[in-house]
């Protein structure tokens, strides 16, 4: 099931229903989150950091997937779909040169598209989530700040309502 969303007043563009509710979801923990982050001692505040890290890569992996899915539904059987979602699913840790190779499997236009539609600082945040993301999942520490990784988060979400509108409008 499809949802629209907006980017800007005068442009309609529709996200998967998955990844709304994901984006819901996460947005509507950001408000106690922020309110704890202000109160809490510094360890913890790194635990809530680490936890939009890892959410915010989980949007990533699951926009790229939907994207594939979506395509497939639309242009081939329902075999080629699931082969087709199965392999994009083992793909994780997206970062942009990942996601391009993906989208380059199946069209050589995708990622231009996709750079247009996008900023520098939404293309770096994916970059970034992923990098924090690495270190967290191989027992590092990083010492980025929860305003810093929430900004992260907000252009993550615009990349992936970006990546919708562009290649699944």
């Amino acid at each position: 099931m499809w949802r629209g969303g907006l980017k800007s007043p005068c442009k309609l563009f529709m996200i998967p229903q998955s990844i709304s509710q994901y984006q819901s979801s996460l947005d509507s923990m950001l408000v106690p989150l922020r309110h704890e982050v202000a109160t809490c001692e510094i360890r913890l505040q790194s635990v809530f950091s680490q936890y939009l890290i890892i959410k915010g890569s989980g949007l990533i992996e699951l926009c790229v997937k939907e994207v594939v899915a979506e395509y497939a539904r639309r242009y081939s059987n329902n075999q080629i779909k699931s082969y087709l979602v199965k392999s994009v699913s083992y793909e994780n840790a997206l970062n942009c040169n990942k996601i391009k190779m993906i989208f380059d499997r199946f069209s050589s236009d995708w990622w231009s598209r996709i750079e247009a539609a996008t900023s520098n600082s939404e293309r770096s945040a994916v970059d970034s989530i992923k990098t924090l993301r690495d270190q967290i999942a191989h027992g590092g520490q990083n010492g980025t700040g929860f305003s810093t990784v929430e900004q992260y988060y907000i252009n993550v979400k615009r990349f992936s309502e970006a990546v919708c509108n562009e290649l699944i409008p």
